[in-house]
């Protein structure tokens, strides 16, 4: 039975504006990561990867102060390691970011000092 995962993630910044936080390990893929707190100062920066095979999954600037929620994708590749294209050869080919039995990390920057916020992390 397939079933989709909400983790939150709540994360306190330290005086420099920085701070790290995990999910609880998830088996999926990653659907969303969605910002609901408004406390973060406006120059907040995240980057959101997998913690073991530390494939990229977000990353994003200067989303403070504003509830947002992102739908990652990542780039296809082919056989011999080039980016695929779609079929008319205009548009990336993206897909999902696939977690395999690990965290997705969180790492804020310029959240300002001693702010806080939740994010939420839905995978299926």
């Amino acid at each position: 039975m397939a079933y989709v995962q909400r983790y939150a993630v709540s994360l306190t910044t330290a005086a420099d504006g920085s701070a790290t936080g995990y999910t609880e390990v998830a088996n999926g893929r990653v659907f969303s990561i969605s910002y609901v707190d408004t406390d973060l100062d406006a120059g907040a920066d995240l980057t959101a990867t997998t913690e073991t095979t530390a494939q990229p999954v977000l990353t994003a600037a200067n989303f403070g102060g504003t509830d947002t929620t992102w739908h990652p994708r990542v780039q296809v590749h082919d056989a011999a390691d080039a980016s695929a294209a779609t079929l008319d050869g205009t548009r990336k080919n993206l897909d999902y970011v696939w977690a395999a039995t690990e965290r997705i990390k969180l790492v804020l920057a310029q959240g300002g000092n001693v702010k806080s916020g939740t994010f939420y992390v839905v995978v299926g």
